[in-house]
């Protein structure tokens, strides 16, 4: 078996780059490497971006950008907080009990799911987001029909017609 021998070159970036040592893939030092891999990914995500808006009515468009212009989850889900009494969608139950420890996040239900990038363009949406307990988040992500069925005084029919309501904008909007 023949054993490639690594040896020691200079980064090819640019010419004023003085690095000599093991490369990665491209004849590039590590931090080059990076900076290169970054700027891909910029590049990428906007094409994403621009591939969305392109999809979308002007109306659709500016709704879609203030979205974006939130910026992140808890963000949202702070606004979210403020906005709405702090009662769960399906049941009704106080959430007050949750502001403040581990589990407060998980009061914040996406209707149509992140995980899995399923629907990648509603994970800002603020009408894509319920309030409820921790236990009716882990049973709509995880859970079964069965395991729905054990919470009891839940309107799941009500969450369903929503999950539906949004699933048709988002084909309109994304199809």
């Amino acid at each position: 078996m023949i054993r490639k021998v690594r040896t020691k070159q200079q980064c090819t970036f640019s010419v004023g780059c003085n690095f000599i040592g093991y490369l990665y893939p491209g004849k590039l030092c590590g931090y080059h490497y990076k900076k290169a891999m970054q700027e891909r990914m910029n590049i990428r995500k906007k094409k994403r971006e621009s591939n969305d808006k392109d999809k979308l009515d002007s109306q659709s468009a500016r709704l879609y950008e203030s979205w974006l212009a939130i910026g992140d989850e808890k963000a949202l889900f702070l606004s979210i907080w403020d906005k709405f009494p702090h009662k769960s969608y399906l049941s009704g139950k106080d959430l007050e009990k949750y502001f403040g420890t581990d589990f407060f996040w998980d009061c914040f239900i996406h209707v149509l799911p992140k995980r899995l990038n399923a629907f990648p363009q509603f994970r800002l949406n603020p009408d894509n987001i319920v309030l409820g307990t921790p236990e009716e988040h882990l049973s709509i992500d995880q859970g079964t029909a069965d395991s729905r069925a054990k919470i009891v005084d839940c309107d799941w029919e009500g969450y369903d017609r929503k999950y539906n309501k949004l699933r048709k904008q988002y084909d309109k909007m994304f199809g």
